[in-house]
């Protein structure tokens, strides 16, 4: 690659307001073990929305381990009375057994008797950080996406009906978004793991402002050898590229100096989870998730008849994909459990 980036500083402090209406805000952090087949995505998520009713904070879990069978995905709902944010720090709670800190995500969602608790150790050194639009400041059209370690490696302990597991510096990627009242549909993938280079990784997302338009901008990072090449707001406006979206296969193209890289990611329905979004209209819009997708990278050099393939990168275990429109996907069977949270997990 032709430029390099300087090391990414962001304040990843919550900032969600309760005095807007509407406002919304989450954090996740996601991990595969493709050796033993086990992967878990947690989110954490505020929304201020327009009725007492809607007023609400989730703690999200989807815990699959392919060998012993395991599929576990719920959404333990809370009022927003059970929410601490700890003014001036990164450090956000929600009821008596979830939240995290910049170095550290714990929680736990029950459903029917069943319980699943995790605790995340999360180091900061050597996370790679990407601020999904920079250079987009704080305008009311752009949608904020932050992540303190797009490709990082943490250690997880999780008991799962009694059992506990453990994963030891496992590879995972974690995420921080607000300010998307405007966004309609979107597609998003991020790898952390290639064959070809253990140090690489890619994160890419479309943002749409209506669910059938052109995206307003398509983000690109992609990293190697301890280098991060990022699009700013404006390259990633006029430069950057989706060449396909579908429900199950994403392209996207992005220009960095003299090369070009070009990504396919695709999913299997088999692999997937699906998020139903009711919208005032009474329509709805629909999220797939796959923590076992496959992105394969090309990097190009020249233009033309000169243009070469120079490098090829090709994702060795799980990577993630997600996908939101306003079609669902008649081939996805499970979806995540909305539940509401007992009282001993909201707490006072």
């Amino acid at each position: 690659m032709s430029t390099h980036s300087l090391p990414t500083v962001l304040d990843n402090r919550p900032v969600f307001d309760a005095t807007v209406p509407g406002f919304s805000e989450a954090y996740y952090v996601i991990w595969t073990d493709p050796a033993k087949k086990r992967s878990m995505v947690v989110r954490y998520v505020l929304f201020n929305g327009p009725t007492d009713g809607t007023k609400i904070a989730e703690v999200w879990c989807w815990y699959r381990d392919q060998v012993n069978g395991d599929d576990f995905a719920v959404r333990q709902r809370y009022p927003l009375a059970a929410v601490r944010i700890a003014p001036g720090q990164f450090r956000l709670e929600i009821g008596t057994s979830s939240g995290l800190t910049e170095s550290r995500a714990w929680g736990a969602v029950e459903d029917q008797g069943r319980v699943i608790s995790w605790d995340f150790d999360m180091p900061v050194a050597k996370a790679q950080a990407v601020d999904r639009l920079k250079g987009a400041g704080n305008s009311v059209l752009f949608p904020r996406f932050y992540s303190s370690g797009c490709k990082r490696t943490i250690s997880a302990r999780v008991v799962f009906d009694g059992r506990e597991i453990q994963a030891d510096a496992v590879e995972a990627t974690d995420g921080h978004y607000w300010n998307t009242h405007q966004l309609r549909t979107w597609s998003w993938a991020n790898g952390v793991r290639f064959r070809e280079d253990p140090s690489a990784f890619l994160e890419a997302i479309a943002f749409r402002l209506y669910a059938d338009d052109a995206p307003m901008a398509v983000s690109v990072a992609f990293g190697s050898a301890g280098w991060t090449w990022q699009n700013d707001a404006l390259e990633a406006m006029y430069l950057n590229r989706e060449l396909e979206t579908e429900l199950e296969r994403w392209r996207v193209s992005a220009c960095f100096g003299q090369q070009r890289v070009e990504a396919v990611v695709t999913g299997n329905p088999d692999d997937m989870i699906l998020i139903t979004h009711p919208l005032p209209n009474g329509a709805f819009l629909y999220t797939t998730i796959t923590l076992n997708a496959q992105i394969q990278i090309q990097v190009v050099e020249g233009c033309g008849a000169d243009e070469k393939v120079v490098r090829t990168l090709t994702s060795d275990g799980g990577a993630s994909f997600e996908v939101t429109k306003p079609v669902r996907n008649p081939r996805v069977t499970r979806e995540f459990k909305i539940v509401s949270a007992p009282a001993r997990l909201i707490g006072a």
